[in-house]
């Protein structure tokens, strides 16, 4: 009966880590995501340079507005919806410190799902012990 509390107390921790893990998952992709945009508004910010006549805004799913764009000056969100006027180059910087903060938080998301599924590991082994 030891033998099979304990294989039952492993599936139970089996289980719950393998919850966290695709918890953990998901927010791995949504940092990826977030790293993703990053990256594209600020080449859409160096692209915005030197542009001259009207140019066509994406304004949600296949709707578009046309626009002539004010290269010297970028509204960007500080947060809680605040948004702030920044010249293109600040904007960039502001970016970019985002970004590194994102890097950080996306390898200590990979070094904890690397740290949960060494455990699940763990618990497979000493599992496959209690059994035969």
């Amino acid at each position: 009966m030891p033998n099979e509390e304990e294989l039952n107390r492993l599936a139970y921790e089996a289980q719950y880590l393998q919850q966290q893990a695709q918890e953990m998952q998901r927010q791995l992709q949504q940092a990826i995501l977030v790293l993703n945009n990053i990256d594209a508004t600020t080449k859409t910010i160096d692209g915005l340079t030197g542009v001259k006549e009207d140019t066509f805004f994406q304004i949600g799913s296949d709707a578009f507005v046309k626009a002539r764009p004010s290269p010297d000056m970028v509204l960007i969100d500080v947060g809680a919806n605040v948004l702030i006027e920044k010249e293109p180059k600040d904007a960039k910087e502001l970016l970019k410190t985002r970004k590194a903060n994102m890097e950080k938080a996306v390898g200590v998301l990979q070094r904890n799902l690397e740290k949960l599924n060494g455990r699940l590991l763990e618990i497979d082994r000493k599992a496959e012990e209690l059994q035969g």
